[in-house]
């Protein structure tokens, strides 16, 4: 009889070693096996969200009562949510992103068409060109798109989608002058919140000192 409660235990024991790991880390590649750099890495059901790094590599703090699905995002691939825990026949568990060596996820570009049908939808709804210099100051999302993050000069903060793919890392520490105009949007929630969005049109790095 003291093989199985010896098995049990086993099987707890390893459970057990996985929760206490408190950070999810991997690798992201793309269809070339070249790391990507500046993905946007989250927990599904979390807030917090991580950057890649040149390497590829990414490490994002675990809740430390739960395990959660990982969710990967960056302009001009195809969003990918990946389960950190699943099983083979119900039995035998098999973890993502919490073992000692860092996971790989792969992802795949978005079709030339649906980009060109999603730029010429966007330009569609524009009424008024805007422009104004600004500061980045990070990346964030919502339920429809994301978008970066910069402070005018009045220190006030604007949230700015671009339509073609980009390179985050290259505004890092820069100013911007960007030309950008209101699209009207519905939240895909089940509230279907009603708001308006702003998307680039133009814009370029001007050599101007920083807000802050």
């Amino acid at each position: 009889m003291a093989k199985p409660y010896y098995a049990i235990l086993l099987t707890l024991f390893i459970f057990s070693c996985k929760q206490e790991k408190k950070f999810y880390h991997g690798k992201v590649l793309d269809e070339n096996n070249q790391p990507m750099s500046a993905v946007i890495v989250k927990e599904l059901d979390g807030k917090d969200s991580v950057l890649t790094m040149d390497d590829g590599y990414f490490q994002l703090a675990k809740k430390p009562d739960r395990i959660d699905d990982l969710v990967f995002r960056k302009d001009g691939f195809q969003t990918d949510t990946i389960p950190s825990v699943s099983s083979h026949a119900g039995e035998q568990l098999f973890y993502m992103f919490l073992q000692d060596s860092p996971s790989l996820v792969v992802m795949r570009p978005l079709s030339n068409t649906n980009k060109s049908d999603i730029k010429k939808d966007i330009s569609s709804n524009a009424d008024k060109i805007f422009k104004d210099t600004f500061q980045y100051i990070g990346v964030g999302e919502n339920e429809d798109n994301t978008y970066l993050m910069f402070l005018d000069k009045k220190k006030d903060t604007a949230n700015i989608v671009f339509q073609d793919d980009i390179e985050i890392d290259c505004f890092q520490n820069k100013m911007v002058e960007i030309e950008w105009y209101w699209r009207k949007m519905t939240s895909g929630g089940d509230s279907e919140i009603q708001y308006e969005q702003a998307f680039e049109s133009k814009y370029r790095f001007v050599p101007i000192k920083r807000y802050r």
